[in-house]
């Protein structure tokens, strides 16, 4: 469904985030205590039309941390026209790289 400012939410394995002296400490003590998580979160910004979409923007984002300390900050945009991906772009670190699908 299309449901305009609904946010989703879920926990990403750690895997991909953590460096390896992180990840082999985490599940050294994992059954005991989690201190660092990724957390991804998902929602439509902006979309044209409810029923019949052709335009919308979606806008993800992905943190990971460590105890409260954010290490790792990515956000994604995605620009639907037409039913099909128009442009592509994330955010890392405060750099902005955008992908125009012609």
């Amino acid at each position: 469904g299309c449901y305009e400012k609904i946010e989703v939410s879920d926990s990403i394995p750690l895997i991909h985030f953590n460096n390896k002296m992180f990840q082999w400490i985490q599940d050294f003590i994992a059954p005991f205590y989690r201190f660092t998580k990724a957390e991804y979160k998902s929602s439509i910004s902006k979309v044209d039309n409810l029923l019949d979409p052709t335009n919308a923007t979606i806008i993800s984002q992905i943190e990971a941390k460590f105890i409260s300390y954010s290490f790792r900050d990515i956000t994604f945009e995605i620009e639907l026209k037409d039913k099909n991906i128009h442009q592509f772009s994330f955010t890392q670190k405060g750099i902005k790289k955008s992908f125009l699908c012609v």
